[in-house]
């Protein structure tokens, strides 16, 4: 593993997305709630679930939906497929309380909650904000945490990764372990 945002295809058991498409692929609320855009086109207001919790047990709030849009993808590291496009199409990340954000763009962004799905990449993922700024980007790899139904237990580089199940997530595995 290098960053979490290079890794994301590997460790994507560990996350939550903002929005999820379903095996029909149809898209439904993830750690959001519900989703509107503003009639001038130029932001988005997301409305979070409450009660997630990062595998360390801290809840998981619209701050940390700041920090990973404009900090984890817009630093110059952030290598995921596009980020480059999030840097330059995002504006801003307004909290407006503890479960809801504004994301404002620079134009009109008719498909962004398609955008931050499990789908077209990692962008839509929540990281954990105090402990990426705790533990710092070069040991997040070693010990990644995220808010989803896996939670990292271990990687042999070259072999595997291995996770076990979080029973008290809102889809909890119907397994105990999962290795890839």
């Amino acid at each position: 593993l290098t960053t979490p945002i290079e890794s994301g295809g590997v460790l994507g058991p560990v996350w939550d997305w903002l929005t999820e498409f379903t095996d029909e692929k149809k898209l439904q609320p993830g750690a959001a709630l519900s989703w509107e855009q503003a009639a001038d086109g130029l932001s988005w207001t997301f409305k979070l679930r409450q009660g997630i919790k990062f595998h360390d047990g801290v809840e998981l709030t619209a701050e940390d939906v700041r920090f990973t849009l404009m900090e984890a993808f817009r630093r110059p590291e952030a290598r995921s497929s596009r980020a480059g496009q999030f840097r330059k199409d995002i504006q801003d990340v307004e909290v407006l309380d503890p479960y809801t954000v504004r994301i404002r763009t620079v134009g009109p962004w008719a498909t962004l909650p398609h955008d931050l799905s499990n789908q077209p990449g990692i962008e839509g993922i929540v990281m954990p904000k105090g402990y990426t700024q705790q533990v710092g980007w070069e040991r997040f790899p070693e010990k990644p945490i995220g808010s989803g139904p896996w939670k990292f237990v271990r990687h042999e580089v070259g072999n595997r990764v291995e996770f076990e199940a979080v029973k008290e997530h809102r889809t909890p595995p119907k397994f105990d372990r999962l290795q890839t």
